[in-house]
């Protein structure tokens, strides 16, 4: 079994809320590893897209699916550069995903995620981080470790400081603080 089969049998394994039947033929013919560009658009499941043949690149959760969980095999996906989990009901980032070494852009906006974590600081080829409208009311000091993070929404979540930390993000272009409870800036 590849990476992708894994990665998707943990995830069927992980939220057996969604009905896996109805879409696993067309899934796994869809994500052939002879397609030269593998992509799937099915309702309540991952969008996948690949550049390569068995490198998948990019997955996108619909925002109506009913993903809980997001396996720690994610991490048998280290090509992996987008990782759209916004508007799903995950509430944990498995540290899996800190492992996602070339990951650019992670979207965990309308999500139920409480806590960055710590880890976070190790995705250092990270541009693009969403948080908006999350739980997250902290932010760790390893996001100083972003050096290449450009775009940052911290758009109503329940953050009311910000660490210190922040003045390291030299590249960073955006930041999205609208209805934030900030009480002060560093």
């Amino acid at each position: 079994m590849d990476a992708i089969e894994t990665f998707l049998a943990a995830l069927e394994r992980d939220n057996p809320e969604v009905d896996w039947n109805v879409h696993r033929d067309r899934l796994r013919e869809e994500l052939r590893p002879d397609q030269s560009e593998p992509k799937l658009v099915l309702t309540g499941l991952p969008i996948l897209n690949s550049d390569t043949p068995g490198m998948l690149q990019y997955i996108r959760f619909k925002t109506y699916l009913a993903l809980e969980n997001l396996p720690e095999e994610v991490a048998l996906l280290p090509w992996l550069r987008t990782l759209d989990l916004s508007g799903t009901r995950l509430r944990v980032l498995p540290m899996g995903v800190g492992q996602l070494l070339n990951l650019e852009i992670l979207d965990l906006s309308a999500t139920q995620v409480s806590l960055l974590p710590e880890w976070i600081g190790q995705l250092t080829q990270l541009r693009i981080l969403l948080l908006a409208r999350t739980r997250i009311q902290v932010l760790p000091n390893s996001i100083g470790y972003l050096s290449r993070l450009e775009y940052l929404s911290l758009r109503a979540t329940h953050i009311s400081t910000l660490p210190e930390a922040m003045r390291q993000l030299l590249n960073l272009q955006w930041l999205d603080l609208t209805n934030l409870p900030l009480t002060s800036l560093p």
